[in-house]
């Protein structure tokens, strides 16, 4: 066997009809094309949407920072991070449009990340990054993880990095819903392409019945005529003697897309935990609510655990707290907020100015609460009794014993207090 014989027999085998290039290459491209883009999964209409409403609700929740009482409440404190997360973040983006583009990100990648612009104690500014700009380098050990992060040939510790993950197993890297159901997607995608290209030029859709054989030259020139008519260009088609149009109805496999088309609008409603009568053309307020609490509250908590990881000092943590506010969101109608309203005052838990606030009216010096005369007020941890009818105050540890009634008949007393 020669040298160069070698080479013949490595050549043969490339040729083998089993395992050809261009069989491998075709594998590949059916892979390929069963993959969703980001950009072609955000013009799915059920994308769109559920984005809007979960991006939108909390985008517009206002950010407020509290403090714990010795007595175990709390009282909102003033402070420049909450400047920083409702109105300028010292970026270019604004707080609504942070927290809408860091929402989308965790949403459908699985990661939304922001830079922290520390200064010493004091943070300067909060800078949205979009997820493919960064790079995440672990110590790859896998009970004490440690991780710093580049971006753009930089650096950055891990406390500087702001971010929400989801489904995380490392801190690190998440799993978003785009990832989890490609095929779901695509497949979407493709059927919305599908109806693009059969309705979209709005010309009907049939064949061309010839009573005469017709040669190659003509049925070039009848082809070419006919994609310009789809396409938009020539809107008429002449037909010469001999030819005719005939209509192709809308087939079972069209009446089969348009269902899977509800079914699979439907499922995506489900990832990302919107129930499917939310954009109905008259949702009620308990599917809307059940929409805040399922799709709205989680994200909204996951942020919160984020700022108070990454925005508060070593020494602030545990006295100190950040909190989505969501009472803007799930607030009823009026109708419900003054029959609630009724109950707080007729149960002596809300005041008139307390009322008044929370409808954005100003207080008017009424912090009373309503007492009823015929009530009866007990502190159990002093056992203190107060009527507000005779204004009396008593406790019940201090009331004296009953008096012992002397025998009817005469008699000595033994030393228990009994007749003898």
């Amino acid at each position: 066997m020669g040298f160069l014989d070698f080479f013949k027999r490595e050549n043969r085998s490339l040729e083998n009809p089993g395992a050809t290039l261009s069989d491998f290459q075709d594998f590949l491209d059916g892979i390929t094309d069963m993959q969703c883009s980001r950009k072609q999964a955000i013009t799915l209409p059920a994308v769109a949407a559920s984005l809007q409403f979960v991006a939108g609700a909390v985008s517009g929740m206002p950010v407020r920072l509290y403090r714990t009482r010795a007595d175990g409440g709390k009282e909102e404190v003033e402070d420049y991070r909450t400047e920083l997360l409702n109105r300028e973040t010292g970026d270019t983006l604004d707080a609504v449009q942070f927290k809408r583009a860091i929402v989308t990100d965790y949403l459908l990648d699985g990661e939304g990340y922001a830079v922290v612009n520390w200064q010493r104690n004091l943070i300067r500014s909060i800078n949205y990054v979009a997820r493919e700009n960064v790079s995440a380098i672990s110590n790859q050990d896998p009970v004490f993880k440690q991780v710093a992060f580049w971006i753009q040939a930089r650096r950055y510790d891990d406390y500087q990095i702001f971010r929400i993950l989801r489904d995380s197993t490392d801190g690190m890297e998440g799993r978003g819903i785009l990832e989890e159901n490609q095929s779901l997607f695509s497949t979407m995608f493709k059927a919305l392409k599908y109806e693009h290209n059969t309705i979209g030029s709005g010309a009907k859709r049939g064949f061309l019945k010839s009573s005469k054989h017709l040669d190659h030259n003509i049925l070039r020139s009848l082809r070419l005529a006919w994609e310009k008519l789809f396409s938009g260009d020539n809107p008429v088609v002449v037909l010469n003697d001999g030819l005719d149009f005939q209509e192709i109805g809308t087939t079972a496999m069209e009446n089969q897309l348009f269902d899977n088309k509800v079914a699979n609008n439907n499922a995506v409603y489900s990832l990302f935990g919107l129930p499917t009568g939310l954009f109905s053309d008259q949702p009620s307020s308990d599917v809307y609510l059940q929409a805040i609490r399922t799709a709205v509250l989680p994200v909204a908590r996951a942020i919160e655990n984020a700022l108070n990881k990454y925005l508060l000092l070593e020494s602030e943590k545990g006295k100190l707290f950040f909190v989505l506010d969501s009472s803007a969101i799930t607030e009823a109608d009026t109708m419900t907020r003054y029959q609630c309203y009724e109950i707080g005052l007729k149960n002596s838990w809300l005041t008139v100015d307390d009322i008044r606030v929370k409808e954005n009216m100003l207080p008017v010096g009424m912090d009373y609460i309503k007492l009823g005369l015929d009530a009866v007020l007990y502190k159990p941890e002093t056992g203190e009794i107060y009527t507000p009818n005779t204004g009396i105050k008593a406790n019940i540890n201090d009331a004296p014993e009953p008096p012992i009634k002397p025998p009817t008949k005469g008699g000595e007393w033994d030393e228990g207090g009994n007749p003898q």
